[in-house]
């Protein structure tokens, strides 16, 4: 019953920051009422300390930024850890590509050199002498 009192006041709080131009307290006290839980979901997903608390923050900053884009939102708790979770995948297939990339740009010659060239002449004009020698 405690818990649910706690998320009571949390919407209190989102609610007055959705209607407030200056909600820069209510905005503060969502924020420490959730970082530390978002952070600790990010480290259960498997990602680094670093990655997760930039992820928390963008989540956060994108909605102080634009607060208008959030007047929908009723289930915040769940928007946020949603939130983060997208974040963070979006952040490592980010990751990813970059790494794809830069394997991608390794040069890679298919000219062939006059070495191997004579190389490749001799081993076929081998191959032709053992064919006609059993040929014959």
């Amino acid at each position: 019953m405690q818990e649910n009192n706690r998320y009571i006041v949390v919407n209190k709080y989102w609610k007055e920051f959705l209607a407030n131009k200056n909600g820069y307290d209510a905005f503060s006290f969502i924020y420490n009422f959730y970082v530390n839980d978002l952070l600790s979901y990010g480290l259960s997903l498997g990602f680094d300390e670093e990655t997760c608390r930039d992820a928390v923050h963008d989540v956060f900053c994108k909605i102080l930024i634009d607060k208008s884009k959030f007047l929908k939102v009723r289930n915040l708790t769940s928007y946020l850890f949603r939130s983060l979770r997208n974040k963070l995948f979006n952040i490592q297939k980010r990751n990813c590509k970059i790494s794809d990339s830069f394997f991608e740009n390794i040069p890679f010659s298919t000219e062939i050199t006059t070495l191997e060239s004579l190389i490749s002449r001799e081993d076929t004009e081998k191959l032709k002498q053992t064919v006609e020698n059993l040929l014959n």
